[in-house]
Parts: structure tokens; sequence; C-alpha cells
């Protein structure tokens, strides 16, 4: 197990390097953290690195709700820079069942400069979470998130001033471990792309 992930690491942080693009979604799971219960998260996304604190509200058998913020650093490069920022509350559904569901409400401000132009935008985002424990120890994830601009970029008219899709798929180990990665999509299909990514992270429960 180890050493696959020794291999697998280096090969995603290598392929990712090479992408550089904002990143707008990181994939999350449909449970919600147990009651009084603090969750980090810390990943990569294609030369972005995030880290992402959340703490559970309330949970029982049926419904939980838990909240957090996501925070986005884009490494610069000559030219290209970018970071987001995005605080969101998720209402998960189903807690007992093998596959959950969940759904919320985010802000999303998103800071972009190239050398095409200079973007800071807002954006409401209405999320999907699903996921199913296939085992104890691997939980399959498939998100959706719709982008909604609040305060558009008046300097370019690109696709990030329009509404569209973020498509989240991941796997997660142990509950510490989750490969991922999204698809964006746009009006414009030559704007749909995969990005790949891995994120860590840690539950404490008090």
């Amino acid at each position: 197990m180890y050493k696959t992930l020794l291999a697998i690491i280096p090969t995603i942080l290598l392929l990712s390097s090479c992408i550089t693009f904002p990143v707008l979604s990181h994939t999350e799971k449909a449970s919600t953290l147990q009651s009084k219960g603090v969750g980090f998260s810390l990943g990569n996304y294609a030369r972005n690195f995030f880290l992402a604190p959340r703490f559970g509200i309330y949970k029982d058998d049926f419904v939980g709700v838990d909240s957090g913020v996501s925070f986005y650093y884009s490494l610069p490069s000559s030219d290209f820079s970018s970071y987001s920022i995005s605080p969101d509350i998720k209402i998960s559904l189903f807690q007992t069942n093998q596959s959950k569901f969940g759904t919320g409400m985010s802000l999303s401000f998103l800071y972009l400069h190239s050398t095409q132009a200079q973007i800071q935008n807002l954006y409401y985002i209405v999320p999907t979470y699903m996921e199913s424990s296939l085992t104890e120890w691997f939980t399959f994830i498939l998100n959706f998130r719709f982008f909604i601009p609040i305060i558009k970029n008046t300097e370019e008219q690109n696709f990030l001033n329009q509404n569209f899709i973020t498509i989240n798929v991941g796997a997660n180990f142990f509950n510490s471990v989750t490969l991922q990665g999204y698809l964006l999509a746009t009006p414009l299909a030559q704007n749909i792309f995969p990005i790949p990514g891995i994120q860590l992270s840690y539950e404490v429960n008090f």
C-alpha cells in the first residue's frame, strides 16, 4: 500500500505541475464530521495548494451539518498567478446508509492574474455531494458544483463570467488520503479538461 502511494504521489505532482489554471473546487465527502469534530485537509491541484479546515456542528443518524473554508494558492509563474477563498456550509442526509447524499451553499472569491487578463470574481455555488462506502477503507466520491457569478469581472469576457459546473471525482482511502480530480465544464466545449490532484486529511473529535 505504501509503495503504491509513494509511486502515485510523485506522478500526480509531476503531471499537475505542467497545468496552470485556477483551482475552483475540491473533492469533499457527503458524510458529516462527528459532533464537535474538527477536520483539516491539505492538498495539491495543478500547481495550486489548498488548506480546508472544517467544523462539525451537528449530526445524528439521519442528518448532519458542518461548515468550513477552503483557501487555494497557486505557485506563481511568469504568466500566471491565482488565489481563491471559499467559505461553505454543508447539509448531509441518509447518514446511516452505505451511500450518502449532501448539499449546501458556498461563496467563492477568485483572483486570477495572467498575461491576458486580471480577474476578480465572486461566485455563489450550489453543490451536490455524493459518496459510496464500498468497504470500510475505501470510499468513492462524486460531486457537482454549479458556479453562478455574483460579481463579474469587467475587463475580460470569458467563461469565468458565465455559469459553469465542475465535476469532482475522488477515491478516499482509510479516511485520510484522497486521490482526486475534477472536470471543468463550460458553455465552450474546448474548455472541458481534467485536473488531477491529491489530498491528505485528518479529523479530530472532542
